[in-house]
């Protein structure tokens, strides 16, 4: 069994709740391990998408989304969908574009991955440094998401427990 996963967090740690990708990112790696799921802070450099996709079989990106929504909403969406909501939504249109385009790009050089996932977070604001409460709550939906994804395709041996766990950025909040 040489599958792969990887998870792919996009946004701005100093802009607040579009930071929530790396807020995601920085809960998974405080997780139990497993050596075949890779994690990829791309920050704003969403171009390098396609290169973190190749060669795993389930992939995961995650980023926050101003779509109009209630503070918190945690969606799960599949290439098409996303592909919709890209078109919709104007607000995000230039970091969906840049996402799809590098994906895109690496679909000429590799396979697809098997399973492509895109977990969108709704924002509540964009400035300061500290998550809005309802985007605290939904990162750690995320992370319960994926974790449970990855338990179900075979990369980790036992669920995570429901532990409602500390993260260390949301000490770093509680703390500024």
């Amino acid at each position: 069994m040489d599958k792969r996963a990887a998870v792919v967090g996009l946004g701005d740690f100093f802009a607040g709740d579009f930071g929530a990708g790396g807020y995601v990112l920085e809960a998974l790696q405080q997780e139990p391990k497993h050596p075949r799921v890779s994690y990829a802070f791309l920050g704003l450099e969403a171009w390098k998408t396609g290169l973190c996709t190749q060669g795993n079989e389930l992939v995961f990106i995650v980023h926050g989304v101003s779509a109009g929504l209630f503070p918190g909403t945690l969606r799960s969406l599949d290439l098409p969908a996303y592909q919709s909501f890209c078109r919709l939504s104007a607000d995000v249109a230039p970091l969906c574009n840049s996402v799809l385009d590098s994906l895109a790009k690496a679909a000429l050089f590799s396979p697809a991955p098997d399973l492509l996932r895109f977990l969108l977070i709704e924002i509540q604001n964009n400035s300061g440094l500290c998550l809005s409460k309802p985007v605290c709550q939904s990162v750690r939906k995320a992370v319960q998401h994926i974790s449970r994804s990855l338990v179900c395709a075979g990369f980790h041996s036992s669920i995570p427990a429901n532990v409602s766990r500390v993260y260390r950025l949301e000490l770093l909040s509680l703390a500024v």
